[in-house]
């Protein structure tokens, strides 16, 4: 019986699922001590963080008739996209919510929020390392609710155990500090001098699908929270080549 031997080499493409979750990378507070139609407060994306994106939240005190004010925001002059708006009804507090994946790193690098008129704010920047590179922000995973008292309550919002929720409040009291209730942890805490605008930035690992934040405040007053899922980098492909052997 005579064996044939035959080498062929196959190429394919196998999808490979991106490796560990969103982590987070560093954080930084900026606000207003006077009227002024823009904020500048400097960030810095850690240089050994792979996949970083970057997430700004800004609590502005607007007069009741003004609506929505914020023109745009940057990081190192690149324009980030908005995820989420809402003028607390009755009240001058908004709260906004921009995104940029991919972000520059290693440097310090100043957030720009421009407005249309000169109002008081506080805000804060988040980055994250092994975020996705073109949608920053989980679709369906942003959520946003009004309320007021000494204790706070984000909506719960879907998820998954390799991203990385980015929630808190933002108040009309400059009184107010506030916490994150376990497994949140605390990254900003900010209380402007100017214009009773206040904002506490908490972040935490889903352990499911969902997840929704809680935690305390100082004072009672009228507010709204929060939350964000920022989601794991694409998955990577690789190309590997198999050799099969017939006889």
């Amino acid at each position: 019986m005579r064996a044939l031997r035959a080498l062929i080499g196959l190429s394919l493409l196998l999808p490979l699922l991106a490796s560990g979750a969103v982590s987070y990378d560093a954080a930084s507070p900026g606000s207003t001590t006077a009227d002024a139609s823009s904020l500048t407060f400097p960030h810095t994306v850690s240089s050994g963080c792979a996949n970083p994106g970057l997430v700004v939240v800004a609590n502005v005190d607007i007069a009741l008739a003004s609506g929505d004010v914020v023109t745009g925001v940057t990081y190192n002059g690149d324009g980030m996209a908005r995820t989420l708006y809402n003028h607390l009804s009755g009240t001058n507090n908004a709260l906004y919510v921009y995104e940029l994946p991919n972000p520059d790193k290693g440097g310090s690098f100043n957030v720009v929020i421009s407005m249309s008129v000169a109002n008081g704010i506080t805000a804060g920047a988040i980055s994250v390392c092994g975020a996705h590179q073109t949608s920053l922000v989980r679709a369906g995973g942003t959520a946003q609710t009004e309320g007021t008292g000494t204790t706070w309550t984000a909506p719960t919002i879907a998820t998954s155990t390799t991203d990385l929720a980015i929630g808190g409040f933002s108040m009309n009291s400059e009184a107010t500090s506030g916490t994150c209730d376990s497994p949140a942890t605390e990254r900003v805490d900010r209380q402007s001098t100017h214009n009773s605008v206040a904002l506490l930035l908490c972040t935490a690992t889903p352990s499911g699908s969902t997840i929704g934040m809680t935690g305390t405040n100082s004072v009672s007053d009228n507010g709204q929270t929060f939350v964000v899922s920022a989601q794991e980098a694409e998955a990577a492909v690789s190309r590997r080549r198999f050799s099969i052997m017939h006889y």
